[in-house]
């Protein structure tokens, strides 16, 4: 009985592991309001009733590819550390931008203003509530200061991360955008402009 459980389990996963791959692939190719359950359900070689086995609508279907992406990024948070001494992003956003380069297409597809895509909220809050677990560690007394730091530090991450991903020839890679940002973040404004101007001397 508990093997045809795990062999039912298996396949459950598996079915539903195809159809986020396959709608994320056609993602890649079309708006997410053109994707129809057909395609979905063509590209990931099951019919339309398996579809609906698992998922109501295509949206449903783009708040589990979220939420595999919230995962991502939760395993990233939990193995930075910020030292009080020394509350550097940079680590954060290197490993950000290697989540992100593994498929562009599709981060860029969530990330555009018309997306009926949740993520940048979602990718908000989490940022915001794992810091802030962090940050508790070295600022026992004053948690107001933290928690406008974490809300200019996860807002700022979003709007940087979506202005590159708008542009249609960005000059800077992605490590590069990484780098700029988490010194924006971490020096200031300031501070970017003081290091750009060392770099052209």
């Amino acid at each position: 009985m508990e093997k045809q459980k795990n062999l039912s389990d298996k396949r459950v996963i598996k079915t539903r592991r195809a159809i986020i791959n396959a709608t994320a692939e056609l993602m890649n190719q079309k708006p997410l309001e053109q994707i129809t359950i057909k395609e979905i359900a063509d590209a990931a070689m099951i019919n339309r009733k398996t579809f609906y086995a698992h998922y109501s609508s295509v949206y449903d279907v783009l708040n589990d590819i979220e939420n595999d992406i919230i995962d991502s990024l939760l395993t990233i948070l939990d193995s930075t550390d910020f030292s009080a001494e020394r509350l550097n992003p940079y680590p954060l956003f290197e490993q950000l931008s290697v989540l992100i380069s593994h498929n562009s297409k599709l981060y860029h597809c969530l990330l555009q203003p018309s997306s009926h895509s949740h993520l940048l909220d979602k990718v908000k809050e989490v940022v915001k509530g794992s810091l802030m677990r962090q940050f508790e560690k070295y600022y026992h007394e004053d948690r107001t200061t933290p928690y406008y730091v974490l809300e200019f530090i996860a807002s700022g991450l979003i709007a940087v991360y979506r202005q590159w991903f708008n542009e249609e020839e960005p000059e800077e890679s992605l490590q590069e955008l990484s780098r700029t940002a988490a010194d924006l973040i971490f020096n200031g404004v300031n501070g970017i402009f003081q290091q750009k101007a060392k770099e052209h001397h």
